[in-house]
C-alpha cells in the first residue's frame, strides 16, 4: 500500500473523527472501490487521460446520485478524482477500513477448523480469543480446511496461532 493512499485515508479519517457515520462512508468507500476494481468499463472511463475531469465528475454525480451515498463519502471521492489519485481507491479504502476498525474497537478473527464445529466446541475458543483481546469488538469468519485434520488455527491480523493436528504431526516429522 503506497504511502499517498495512506495520508488520504488519514485525511478522510481526521473528518469522520468524531463522526458516527464512520462505518457508513467506510461502507460506501469500499463499495466503491469494488466497482472500480471489478467494473472494467468504469475503470477505463476513470483512467482514461483523455476524457476530461469535468466529464468524469459528471459520470461520478450520476452514479453517486443512484447510490445515494453520504455527502462526505462524495465529497472524498470528487476529491479523490480531481487529484488524479482513484487508481490507488481501493487501497484508500482498505487503510481507511483499518482506522476505522481500530477506532472503533473492532477486531477481526478467522477460525479455521477440519470440519464445522457447534457453538458448544467453538465457545472456549472463542472466550480464549476474547480474553486476549480484551475491550475489543471480536467479528468471527469462520473456515472450513480438511488438510488441518483436526484442532483449530486461529488468525488474528498477521498472528496465526496453529493447533491443528497437521502442526503437531509436522513437529513431530521434524524431530525425528
Amino acid at each position: 500500500m503506497s504511502a499517498i493512499a495512506k495520508r488520504y485515508s488519514s485525511a478522510i479519517f481526521e473528518l469522520l473523527d468524531g463522526n458516527i457515520k464512520k462505518d457508513l462512508v467506510n461502507k460506501e468507500l469500499k463499495e466503491m472501490a469494488d466497482l472500480f476494481r471489478t467494473n472494467e468499463e468504469f475503470k477505463k472511463v476513470i483512467l482514461n487521460p483523455i476524457i476530461d475531469v469535468d466529464v468524469k465528475g459528471e459520470i461520478l454525480n450520476s452514479l453517486l446520485k443512484s447510490l445515494r451515498y453520504s455527502e462526505l463519502t462524495e465529497k472524498a471521492l470528487h476529491h479523490i478524482l480531481e487529484a488524479n489519485r482513484f487508481d490507488i481507491l481501493p487501497d484508500i479504502s482498505e487503510s481507511l477500513s483499518k482506522k476505522v476498525d481500530i477506532s472503533l474497537k473492532r477486531q477481526y478473527v478467522n477460525i479455521i477448523t477440519a470440519r464445522k464445529l457447534s457453538e458448544l466446541a467453538l465457545s472456549p475458543v472463542r472466550k480464549e480469543v476474547e480474553r486476549v483481546l480484551d475491550g475489543k469488538k471480536v467479528i468471527y469468519n469462520y473456515e472450513i480446511d480438511e488438510t488441518i485434520i483436526g484442532g483449530v488455527v486461529v488468525k488474528i491480523n498477521d498472528n496465526i496461532y496453529d493447533f491443528s493436528i497437521k502442526k503437531s504431526l509436522d513437529k513431530i516429522k521434524e524431530s525425528v
